[in-house]
């Protein structure tokens, strides 16, 4: 069902749909057990985040290549995104994103999620890391008794949820919404 429609881009419009829409032809191609894990992973999360997942498909070629390799997401959980739109002017959810500008801000802000060409496990990690993510910028890695990463503002995320995998990624869940400090 769509939820929201004509958000205006700069290509075009945006209409928000209440689940994410995966073209058969990537299902046949994920196998079982791909699917499953998707749809469990789906299962657990609310709607806001759901929509965070629909707009990141719907930004297609910026986003494109994270999908086709092998990548390491660290995906911000449901309270998370919410502290962030609660801390922001303007914003009470991911619909009050409504311009094209608005929309690439997301893009940007998850390609500062993502690392792309490497599947990064919780044990891959270590301390003192430094990665660098799909949007330029870098994050640092603590390991204590979690794994942290510390943002380009200097404010850390830990991990609650590792190690998910997901056809060609993994996918972590963290507590905050990591920020690059170009976007600030």
């Amino acid at each position: 069902m769509i939820s929201t429609t004509d958000i205006k881009a700069d290509n075009g419009y945006v209409h928000l749909v209440d689940r994410l829409l995966i073209p058969l032809s990537v299902v046949q191609e994920m196998g079982n057990g791909t699917q499953q894990q998707i749809l469990n992973l789906m299962s657990d999360m609310d709607l806001e985040l759901r929509e965070a997942l629909t707009i990141t498909t719907l930004l297609g070629s910026h986003l494109r290549d994270i999908w086709e390799k092998e990548f390491t997401l660290f995906l911000p959980s449901n309270e998370a995104v919410s502290f962030l739109l609660e801390n922001m002017d303007g914003y009470s959810g991911l619909r009050d994103f409504r311009t094209g500008d608005e929309v690439l801000l997301l893009a940007e802000i998850l390609k500062y999620h993502c690392i792309v060409g490497q599947r990064k496990t919780v044990a891959s990690l270590s301390r003192e890391q430094s990665l660098t993510m799909k949007q330029g910028g870098r994050l640092s890695v603590s390991v204590e008794t979690f794994v942290s990463l510390i943002d380009e503002t200097g404010q850390t995320s830990k991990t609650i949820k590792g190690d998910i995998n997901i056809g060609r990624g993994t996918i972590h869940i963290v507590d905050r919404v990591l920020l690059p400090v170009d976007l600030l």
